[in-house]
């Protein structure tokens, strides 16, 4: 088994033990941080 396999299955296992409103706020959080040019204006405002 490939390394990019069993971080997937781990992935998979872990997502099944979160409850689903707190995984829908994961998902919804990681969305958001994903948008383009989020992660830019957070880098301005630490200063960077």
């Amino acid at each position: 088994m490939s390394l990019t396999q069993e971080l997937e299955e781990r992935r998979e296992a872990l997502r099944k033990q979160i409850p689903p409103d707190k995984l829908e706020i994961m998902d919804r959080a990681t969305r958001d941080l994903r948008q383009p040019g989020i992660l830019d204006s957070w880098g301005a405002l630490a200063g960077a």
